[in-house]
């Protein structure tokens, strides 16, 4: 994966899935994971607002932020976007150099198995 680039893995899946799956490997290979936003909780507190994808106060969008770090090294910064059954996972590149690159890898490394029955070859090899 580009360290410079936000590209994003497209995901025909549930963003709450996707959220399950990814912290539950990531915590069975021992990695720490910090939810640091959730916008369904955000919004919780501002009844009335509407969606703009949906027009309505029903909304079913999400985006979480997840700080995945092991003991030794700054956290490297996972968002997970979805909007009904389409979910964006971007792997936010660290703004220091050479910082979290081994982590990154390690940690798509756990992920990319739980992941493969939900995306096509094709993403896989491009992404990872």
């Amino acid at each position: 994966m580009n360290e410079s680039s936000f590209q994003p893995v497209v995901i025909q899946a549930d963003c709450n899935t996707v959220i399950r799956l990814i912290t539950q490997e990531l915590s069975a290979a021992g990695f720490v994971i910090l939810e640091s936003f959730d916008f369904q909780s955000a919004r919780a507190a501002h009844p009335g607002c509407t969606c703009p994808q949906h027009g309505t106060e029903q909304c079913t969008c999400q985006l979480v932020v997840l700080l995945v770090h092991n003991e030794r090294t700054p956290p490297v910064t996972l968002t997970i976007h979805g909007n009904d059954f389409i979910t964006e996972l971007t792997v936010v590149p660290n703004l220091l150099p050479n910082s979290g690159e081994k982590l990154k890898i390690n940690i798509l490394g756990v992920i990319k198995p739980c992941l493969s029955t939900l995306l096509n070859q094709e993403s896989l090899t491009e992404i990872f």
